[in-house]
């Protein structure tokens, strides 16, 4: 509990020109002023006031404010039965955080000057000092009070006594309780006449012996009738009257007391009853049991979430010892306990449960607390061979061990039984593979999953159905870019995978445009599984281009011209928007290619159809083609007149290309174009006089 500094406010109560509030540090409602106002007049008429008063407590609920108050004669005063009240105003919070109430006595201060109150117009600052035990008088005097006050909480206590001890006492039994005990608690330490109405019950009052016959009402019991010929547990709430929270009572109050509702007077003894059984459990372990039968045949405390989690935790922490009925209650309100101590017993647990009610660790799987933290400990001991044989017998199992255990998705064995699951517990998987970002190596563990012995490979059709699910679950472009790291890279592994990303055109165009260095190789396998038109075109930059412009590695010769003449092809197209840059990385690779014959049939398949034939042109001058088609397109598009000037590094095969676009009209405005605009392109004057030289 906090000890530091709390701000409390403040009100005065005197006579001048009647009863009324003099000064106060903050406003309350109408009906708490009213309130206020009554409980600070003295408490009966017909006694006289001893010098140090007596003390009044008492919710202000609208306001949110315990009214803790100090009532003294005003013998300075010519009417009789003046009196000052100093009310303090405690914020329910606050309340909760005092540990012992007794320290707000030092605040109370009594007028010295009967006309000047401007000192109980702002909030006080409240810093507890260290607890000091009750007097043997003051727990004599308690004994009876506490026993009426817990055993008869229906009645109004009365008890006979009034002074400093008294009040001493009484604050002590209100620090005992828990915070909404102590915020609906009220008592008056002297009242001449019953302080209690209909709708604001006082629980109890202190008076002088002579003005008992006031007080009396059916509802008003006199503490000293009630029996006490058991008071052993009354005997425990007095230690810790006497040393507080020696024992952990105190604590216990306030952790179990505001679980109950409606949480009063009439609770109290089944709390300290209840923390006695645990005390006692405490020392003898073997009767753990007893604190759970005691839970399940106490009214007050059976629906308790947190009576039940203490039970429970009990009952946990010496599973060995404890019976049948209490292992069942433990699981029943496993959720309550918190995970820390689950953690540490759960083994134990789940190896009972599995000896003696496996359906606890099935019931397990549609849990969200504290039964799957157990599952995951049994899973959690396992060797991986183990576990994986186990999952053949129990798929019900199956997701929620890779949740706990997400190597094994590493595991190839694991991956070769994928055919006995179904479709709804594949996907559940591989969710939770990419939730691990496991993407890459259970990718690579369905590969190797293919490599075992025939009698426990999947079909080619139950493959091909994990596969799909693989892409499903990851998205076309984490599975492309997992697949082309370098140590997966096999074509025939490789085959039936790019097959299925064929399905999703734009999930290739996601992968390539995403700049990530990808292999020469793995760009070639994606173009062979494609078409040069199959990517939609894109606003922004080709994602073939990108791709290639951010690729590693080397690849074959032959790799490289079917790239190249790919690009080509895709260029001469009209699903690009970057057809010059295209032209422009590819025309020399190319066109070297088809001059000294070094272009496959499959390369020369992809471009023939897209360049231009003419009877004035030797059909089999495929050069002279290639260009020609280039060349048709920078005209037709009109493409980048700076990308045309650098299409090829050979001035000669340049010469070519301009001769090839001044044969037409369009050609030759679009070589003056270039001309005109000199400055623009003076790094590349000499072909700007190529050029010109032609047109000339």
């Amino acid at each position: 509990m906090a000890h530091g500094i709390t701000q409390v406010h403040q009100a005065l109560h005197g006579y001048v020109d009647g009863h009324r509030l003099l000064s106060a540090s903050t406003s309350l409602s109408p009906r708490d002023q009213k309130t206020m106002l009554a409980l600070s007049d003295i408490s009966g008429t017909g006694a006289t006031l001893a010098a140090h008063g007596y003390l009044t407590g008492y919710p202000l609920i609208e306001s949110g404010f315990y009214a803790l108050a100090r009532t003294w004669p005003a013998l300075e005063k010519s009417r009789p039965g003046c009196v000052w009240t100093h009310t303090i105003l405690i914020e329910f919070n606050d309340l909760a955080t005092i540990e012992l109430l007794s320290n707000l006595n030092c605040l109370f201060n009594r007028p010295e000057d009967p006309d000047n109150f401007k000192a109980y117009s702002s909030a006080l600052a409240f810093t507890a000092s260290p607890p000091s035990e009750l007097s043997i008088k003051e727990i004599e005097w308690a004994k009876p009070v506490v026993a009426a006050l817990y055993k008869k909480p229906e009645y109004n206590i009365v008890a006979e006594g009034t002074g400093p001890e008294v009040d001493s006492a009484v604050l002590g039994i209100w620090s005992q309780q828990w915070p909404r005990l102590r915020r609906n608690f009220r008592f008056c330490t002297l009242s001449i006449n019953n302080r209690s109405t209909e709708s604001i019950p006082f629980d109890l009052q202190t008076t002088a012996s002579d003005h008992f016959f006031r007080l009396k009402s059916p509802h008003v019991l006199m503490a000293n009738s009630v029996n006490r010929d058991d008071d052993s547990l009354i005997n425990e709430i007095l230690e810790d009257l006497i040393k507080p929270d020696r024992l952990g009572l105190r604590t216990f109050l306030r952790r179990l007391g505001p679980d109950i509702s409606p949480g009063g007077r009439e609770i109290f003894l089944s709390l300290c009853e209840f923390h006695r059984v645990i005390r006692v459990t405490s020392e003898k372990e073997s009767e753990a049991s007893k604190v759970v039968s005691f839970l399940e045949n106490n009214s007050v405390l059976r629906n308790s979430k947190t009576a039940k989690a203490i039970a429970a935790r009990i009952a946990l922490d010496h599973i060995e010892t404890i019976d049948g009925s209490s292992f069942e209650f433990i699981w029943e309100n496993i959720s309550l306990i918190k995970p820390a101590a689950v953690s540490s017993n759960g083994t134990k647990l789940g190896k009972l449960a599995w000896e003696q009610s496996s359906h606890h660790l099935i019931k397990a799987l549609s849990s969200d607390g504290a039964e799957r933290d157990i599952l995951r400990q049994t899973i959690q001991a396992l060797n991986l061979t183990n576990l994986i044989d186990g999952l053949t017998k129990q798929p019900e199992l199956l997701g929620f061990s890779v949740q706990v255990r997400p190597e094994i998705l590493k595991e190839s064995n694991f991956w070769r039984n994928a055919a006995s699951w179904n479709i709804e517990q594949i996907e559940d998987i591989l969710q939770l593979a990419s939730a691990v970002n496991l993407q890459q190596q259970t990718i690579e563990a369905i590969m190797l999953s293919r490599r075992a012995e025939p009698n426990v490979l999947m079909t080619t059709k139950e493959y091909r159905g994990l596969l799909a699910c693989v892409f499903k679950a990851f998205n076309t472009e984490p599975v492309l870019r997992a697949l082309s790291q370098k140590s997966v890279v096999h074509d025939e592994d490789l085959k039936p995978w790019l097959e299925i990303a064929t399905r999703d055109i734009a999930g290739i165009a996601t992968f390539l445009e995403s700049g990530s260095m990808i292999p020469k190789k793995f760009i070639y396998e994606l173009a062979i599984n494609t078409t040069p038109d199959s990517l939609p075109k894109s606003q922004n930059l080709d994602a073939w281009l990108t791709a290639w412009q951010n690729s590693i590695d080397e690849i074959a010769i032959s790799q490289n011209i079917y790239i190249y003449s790919f690009f080509l092809c895709r260029a001469l197209g009209n699903n690009t928007n970057a057809s010059a840059e295209l032209i422009r990385i590819s025309f020399d690779q190319v066109h070297q290619a088809i001059a000294k014959n070094r272009i496959s049939s499959e390369c020369w398949y992809l471009l023939e159809p897209r360049l231009p034939s003419s009877i004035l042109w030797f059909s089999w001058d495929r050069c002279q083609r290639l260009r020609a088609g280039v060349v048709a397109r920078f005209i037709d598009k009109h493409l980048s007149e700076s990308l045309f000037l650098t299409l090829t590094q050979s001035d000669d095969l340049f010469r070519q290309l301009v001769e090839c676009a001044a044969e037409s009209n369009r050609g030759r405005r679009y070589l003056r174009g270039i001309t005109s605009d000199e400055d623009r392109y003076n790094f590349h004057h000499n072909r700007i006089g190529i050029i010109r030289c032609i047109l000339n």
